[in-house]
């Protein structure tokens, strides 16, 4: 049967057939039907609209955008006439890749840029940041990360997350000194408060403060420890290098480095890494200060206080590994107190607590 339509509707079903969006290649009856119905709005009755879907498909198939089956095959119904019961949407070619990077002229120092195989967008505009930084000298003034980080990239704490991304930064692309950027890592914050050579690490300021003048009361020839240590959190994984140093002014080895934060996930992780770091600058290893922790559970129980299980935790992300560094003596009472979600603040301790233990030490 001959279908006299205006071509402006075969070639707007043929587009919206080119525009599906499926899971695979395969258009069934019924959506060919659905595009069909919303292009021929005004079709005929039921005794010529299988000739006009039909016709449609045919036109859709010389566009190349759609492959009928076989006649040979079964894919076709038994009306009259016979529609195919699915058809084959064709795939246009993906357009060819822009490698631009790999042409382009780089710095010396971005040459290796060129061996990467792929390179985002976000990274592409940092690297083209980097080069123009290169080119009109910004690294050769000393700033500090944050500073470079926004005029690399206008935010404070991006070249941080691209830093520990390693995508751009390594042996063979760029280094961190590259860029010229004052450290972030603040130097540890220490006293003198006798003469063994063993140093006690407070995780935050107020037990470190408190810590520190009860000390001073018990004088330094009674004092259990050398030197008394703030060690700014998780800061303190890098900071604990700087015991070296201590060291030197000390004039003697340190024999031990005692540490004593709050007992939840992330304050027993912050000491096993730093006791890992500290090995590796030829520093003795980072303690737990069971004693210090014995006095943190002790305080739990105190009338006043009443909470033997601790107090609800922020920490969402657990780190079981991190309760071997504990002792024996208190692992397993910690461990029962994390499990619930809970922890153990350092602000537990009290000078008296902290006079009656070291003056019998």
């Amino acid at each position: 049967m001959t279908v006299d339509v205006d071509p402006k509707y075969f070639a707007e079903f043929t587009q919206l057939l080119r525009d599906l969006q499926l899971k695979n290649t395969t258009i069934p009856l019924k959506v060919l039907r659905q595009v069909f119905m919303e292009v021929f709005a005004h079709r005929p009755g039921i005794s010529v609209r299988r000739d006009w879907l039909l016709e449609a498909l045919r036109m859709a198939e010389r566009a190349n955008v759609i492959r009928l089956p076989s006649t040979t095959g079964k894919r076709w119904d038994h009306g009259n006439p016979p529609l195919p019961t699915q058809v084959t949407q064709v795939q246009l070619p993906s357009a060819p890749k822009d490698l631009w990077w790999k042409q382009h002229y780089w710095h010396p120092k971005l040459e290796w840029v060129a061996d990467m195989d792929s390179l985002s967008d976000e990274d592409s505009a940092f690297l083209l940041k980097i080069q123009q930084g290169f080119l009109e000298h910004w690294f050769e003034t000393r700033v500090s990360p944050k500073h470079r980080s926004i005029q690399l990239t206008k935010q404070e704490k991006k070249l941080a997350t691209l830093f520990e991304r390693k995508t751009l930064f390594g042996i063979g692309k760029l280094g961190i000194e590259d860029l010229n950027v004052s450290s972030d890592i603040l130097p540890i914050t220490y006293q003198k408060v006798g003469g063994r050579p063993v140093a006690i690490v407070f995780e935050n300021k107020s037990p470190y403060n408190l810590a520190l003048q009860t000390l001073r009361l018990i004088g330094v020839k009674q004092s259990p420890y050398g030197i008394i240590a703030f060690g700014y959190g998780g800061g303190f994984v890098d900071s604990v290098r700087d015991f070296a140093n201590i060291e030197n002014d000390m004039g003697s080895k340190l024999e031990r480095i005692e540490y004593v934060g709050d007992l939840d996930w992330k304050g027993i992780s912050i000491p096993q890494s730093a006791s890992i770091k500290a090995q590796k600058h030829g520093l003795p290893s980072v303690t737990p200060a069971s004693s210090i922790h014995r006095l943190m559970l002790d305080a739990l129980c105190e009338p006043s206080i009443n909470s033997p299980d601790g107090f609800p935790g922020k920490d969402l992300k657990p780190n079981p590994l991190a309760l071997e560094w504990l002792a024996l003596e208190v692992r397993h009472e910690v461990q029962h107190i994390l499990e619930m979600g809970h922890r153990v603040p350092e602000e537990m301790l009290t000078e008296q607590a902290l006079l009656k233990l070291w003056n019998s030490a």
